[in-house]
């Protein structure tokens, strides 16, 4: 998805559209990625408040690559307990 970013005009509202630009997901399945898409979809759209196909803006985009590009970092948050763990008496 991020290699679409670079070299796609991506859309928001529906898988393609009608000069054959697609949605990321899509275009992540083009360049041979086979994962289930869950609901991504779906929130791209409502995310973009989409009611028909149309270019993603710029802003979406930057949006995407940044959460994209923190997902595949894997960088792990921290965790604090809300209470103290005891180990062992």
């Amino acid at each position: 998805m991020l290699e679409a970013l670079d070299d796609d005009e991506l859309i928001i509202g529906a898988y393609t559209d009608r000069r054959g630009r697609t949605c990321p997901m899509l275009a992540a399945h083009r360049r041979g990625v086979r994962i289930d898409v869950g609901d991504f979809p779906r929130a791209w759209d409502a995310f973009g408040r989409a009611r028909r196909p149309r270019a993603a803006t710029s802003r979406e985009l930057d949006i995407l690559r940044a959460l994209l590009e923190e997902a595949v970092a894997g960088e792990p948050h921290p965790i604090e307990p809300s209470t103290p763990i005891s180990v062992g008496t």
